[in-house]
């Protein structure tokens, strides 16, 4: 019985994960904060255990890393990175940075590196 209590309650809260990311994705498109996407995109979504994408994405893993910067430009400030590890090459790589100002936090934009 315990058991099936476990497997239920694991379901339900990994079930209800994918509503929150989703509802937020679609907040950010209605919102205008995602370029090239409007009120009028739709998406399909396969709701399973785990992880439930269409498909598996750019990284197997993402993740991101706290710090204090000491020198340089945004001395002083916190800032965080946000990092995948990248399914064609296996390395971690930088997708999004972002730094804490009078309270705020902003998004650095990331240089090019001749990868489209």
């Amino acid at each position: 019985m315990k058991t099936v209590i476990l497997i239920v309650a694991i379901t339900l809260i990994f079930g209800c994960v994918p509503f929150h990311k989703m509802n937020t994705v679609r907040e950010a498109i209605d919102t205008g904060l995602i370029h090239g996407m409007d009120r009028d995109t739709k998406f399909s979504y396969t709701f399973s255990i785990p992880g439930g994408a269409t498909h598996p994405g750019p990284y197997s893993s993402v993740d991101y890393i706290n710090v204090k910067v000491e020198t340089g430009k945004y001395m002083g400030k916190n800032a965080t990175f946000f990092v995948g590890k990248s399914r064609e090459t296996g390395l971690w790589e930088i997708f999004n940075v972002m730094v804490e100002e009078e309270g705020k936090w902003r998004k650095i934009p990331l240089q090019s590196n001749g990868k489209e």
